[in-house]
């Protein structure tokens, strides 16, 4: 199963709208047990991963505070991660720090219903959004897929939080 709604295609959609080829440098931030490393690996590129899960393809650390050199990758990739952290304006600040100039954040997860907050979030740090989504239909088609699998959905890295939330996709450039 995977571990994030949309899948490994949407993975390789966020890349196509950024416009990301081989051999950009990616940094997954929350790679979790390293599904997209992998993937993005198969795809030709060179992935680091970091997460608080250990895996053989993912590098144990807090992606809050990362031991990267600034301005060290083309792409910083998050999937169903920052929201988990609750700290999610220093992910995006951590993210901001170790993705080059007119490098890409390419960025999917769960999210308070006003999505202002999330937009002002990213602008506030320096990025300048390409592109938003509102994916909350497609969160959602992932739960019931889960559920009607017999899945635990308690396991899942986009977890359902209580209130009013929806899930959404940022594709940003940090400027030069």
């Amino acid at each position: 199963m995977n571990r994030h709604p949309g899948g490994d295609e949407h993975t390789k959609e966020m890349l196509r709208l950024a416009s990301v080829t081989v051999p950009a440098r990616i940094l997954d931030m929350g790679a979790g047990d390293g599904q997209t490393v992998r993937l993005l690996r198969d795809l030709g590129f060179y992935v680091q991963g970091i997460d608080l899960i250990t895996s053989t393809d993912v590098t144990w650390g807090d992606f809050l505070h990362t031991s990267y050199d600034a301005e060290s990758f083309d792409v910083v990739l998050s999937q169903c991660s920052f929201f988990i952290s609750g700290r999610i304006q220093e992910a995006f600040t951590e993210a901001y720090r170790v993705v080059k100039p007119h490098g890409f954040l390419l960025y999917s997860d769960v999210g308070i219903r006003n999505s202002q907050n999330l937009i002002d979030s990213v602008v506030n740090v320096g990025f300048h959004i390409i592109c938003f989504q509102d994916m909350t239909e497609i969160w959602r088609q992932y739960y019931v897929e889960c559920l009607w699998r017999g899945e635990d959905i308690s396991k899942l890295y986009c977890p359902i939080p209580k209130g009013k939330y929806g899930y959404y996709m940022l594709i940003c450039r940090k400027e030069g």
